[in-house]
């Protein structure tokens, strides 16, 4: 069979199956019984034609049957694939207008919310009206710039450690399915620490519990980079001779991190000086942040502290992060920082006092430089 013949009949093929999807469903029953007629026509006329015997139009007539019940279930078998076809398309959309429908009614309901607090406060006299006013209206003021700024606003102190604990579930879910589909994983943590006063203290019942969970998907080998930035007040608990207290309680918070049996064996930590950041970057940091890099490329951050409160809060507490450009950009900076910065034990033996270096090598039983 030559090429050219081959390409006419894979071209016949195509034009009919075309003509065939091109039919309504009644056009389709009309095309299946006209066929079956021109079928028993045929077969009647040839046996009339050729003038056969009782035999041989018996057999004929079996014969036509025969390819009649063939291309009838053949048709029937069509028939039915496209009406189940088409119920299952039916059946999508009216899945979509159903979800369309749900989350309209959760927005008209939060929209009646809205409008019953409105009528309460125009219910009170004009004092305690006027004041309520004021107040929703900085709310959705400050609301309002968040949405435009894509960010979350601040989050109070549960809130903020719920949102960390999805990050994290969020991260250990992208190894587990980048395992499963057999891709490996090329995602991970990467984090900024200033060392907050009520940072790292597992006498919290929130940051202990973050504790477990960061040793947690640390042990589920998830690479984590962590920078730390140690302002002057900081690296003068360290530099001071003989050590004091307040030194001692730092070196134990650092034992997390630098202990010869830290529970953190697939995070490595560089830390500088907190000068080192510009003014600039510092806003962007925040009081610092926990990120993903997902397998995907995406990117997530968690901001400690939110913008709003930046300057005025030591605290705990912050906001989500929700312009992946922004995120990026941090990134960029974290990343020529991460460069500057020296591994976090090399940086603390530089800085550290003598005594200071005995504690940290009883506290830690690791080996510390000699200055």
């Amino acid at each position: 069979m030559t090429q050219e013949h081959t390409n006419t009949v894979s071209a016949s093929r195509q034009d009919h199956n075309g003509f065939w999807a091109r039919q309504s469903q009644k056009d389709k029953v009309v095309i299946i019984a006209l066929a079956v007629q021109l079928a028993l026509s045929v077969g009647l006329l040839l046996a009339g034609l050729l003038d056969l015997g009782i035999g041989k139009r018996f057999a004929l007539s079996t014969g036509t049957i025969a390819a009649l019940v063939v291309s009838l279930q053949f048709a029937i078998r069509g028939f039915f694939v496209d009406q189940t076809a088409e119920i299952d398309k039916i059946s999508r959309e009216l899945q979509d207008i159903k979800s369309q429908i749900s989350r309209t009614l959760e927005e008209m309901e939060s929209i009646a919310g809205l409008g019953e607090t409105y009528v309460k406060i125009f219910r009170q006299s004009d004092e305690i009206k006027n004041q309520y006013q004021s107040s929703l209206d900085f709310f959705l003021r400050r609301l309002s710039n968040c949405i435009d700024d894509k960010r979350s606003g601040a989050l109070n102190l549960m809130e903020y450690y719920g949102v960390l604990e999805n990050l994290a579930s969020r991260i250990e879910g992208d190894k587990a399915s980048g395992e499963i589909a057999g891709q490996g994983y090329n995602g991970g943590i990467w984090a900024l620490s200033f060392v907050l006063d009520n940072e790292w203290d597992d006498s919290d019942i929130y940051e202990a519990k973050w504790f477990e969970t960061l040793k947690r998907v640390d042990r589920g080998g998830i690479p984590t980079r962590r920078l730390w930035a140690f302002d002057k007040e900081m690296r003068t608990l360290l530099t001071r001779e003989p050590i004091e207290e307040a030194g001692r309680e730092l070196v134990r918070r650092l034992s997390l991190y630098c202990a010869n049996d830290t529970a953190f064996k697939n995070t490595v930590s560089y830390a500088l000086p907190k000068e080192s950041i510009i003014d600039e970057h510092v806003r962007l940091f925040g009081k610092g942040f926990f990120a993903a890099a997902f397998s995907g490329g995406g990117l997530s951050l968690i901001r400690g502290v939110c913008f709003d409160n930046l300057l005025s809060s030591n605290s705990l507490g912050g906001e989500i992060d929700y312009d992946e450009t922004r995120i990026r950009q941090i990134r960029l900076h974290w990343e020529r920082y991460l460069a500057l910065a020296k591994p976090l034990k090399e940086y603390l033996a530089d800085i550290a006092s003598s005594s200071a270096k005995e504690f940290m090598k009883t506290s830690w039983n690791a080996s510390i430089a000699k200055g």
